[in-house]
């Protein structure tokens, strides 16, 4: 635990214990952590109001109990704090297998993956498997913003996507509300991070800025930090 989240816990349990951070719902509590340790949140949104918790612990782990039923990324600086949440979802709790995650045996795997720059933005290599198997290689920009892994339509054919494993939708973006076609990849593979059953989303060539935007249905199954200094971003799987 660093220094600075190993003070903000005493804090948190001297305000508790004099009562001055008193919380009457789960929402607040959270309010309080993400504030005393200056972290953004987005989607907050998403957090169902319920009764407060009895909270122990580092931030950390105080964090990971109010989030327990929620889907959600954590970004870290480089001095191994929370910078950023992003909540994903709310989990399902039914008999549908979570997504596969291949990584190292080792528990505490972790994956540096170099990055070169487009402005404030990093851009990865990434290795697509379509449903079929057929592989195609891209350059991906890591946005944290987009809710899928998402695509020029002109790559369906050729990653093996036909009208019978595609589904038509729309999707918000800042410019928008667009056509998409959804569906899923069979492998994601990022440097040797790789994601299955990973959902994808096509919209029209001239609505996407990129070559491709590595979405959180990729970057949710892992805990990353992004390392300007050194240009990586390091992938940790859940």
């Amino acid at each position: 635990m660093s220094g600075k989240n190993s003070i903000i816990a005493t804090l948190l349990a001297l305000m508790l214990t004099l009562g001055i951070a008193q919380a009457d719902s789960l929402k607040t509590q959270l309010e309080q952590i993400i504030h005393a340790q200056s972290i953004t949140i987005k989607n907050l949104h998403l957090v169902q109001d319920g009764p407060p918790l009895r909270l122990s612990g580092t931030p950390d782990q105080q964090l990971k109990r109010l989030l327990s039923d929620y889907n959600f990324v954590q970004l870290f600086n480089n001095q191994g704090d929370i910078e950023k949440i992003i909540i994903t979802s709310i989990k399902r709790y039914d008999n549908t297998p979570p997504p596969a995650v291949v990584e190292k045996p080792k528990t505490d795997a972790s994956y540096a993956i170099k990055t070169t720059r487009s402005g404030s933005h990093h851009l990865v290599k990434a290795e697509l498997s379509g449903p079929y198997g057929t592989k195609l290689k891209a350059n991906m920009l890591i946005d944290t913003g987009a809710t899928t892994l998402v695509l020029p339509a002109s790559l369906q054919s050729a990653l093996g996507f036909t009208d019978r494993n595609l589904q038509p939708g729309f999707s918000e973006t800042a410019n928008g509300r667009v056509e998409i076609m959804q569906g899923k990849l069979k492998s994601v593979v990022i440097g040797k991070a790789q994601a299955d059953n990973v959902d994808v989303s096509f919209i029209a060539d001239d609505k996407l800025q990129s070559s491709g935007l590595l979405g959180m249905s990729f970057l949710g199954r892992f805990q990353m930090t992004f390392d300007d200094a050194r240009n990586q971003i390091i992938l940790k799987p859940y």
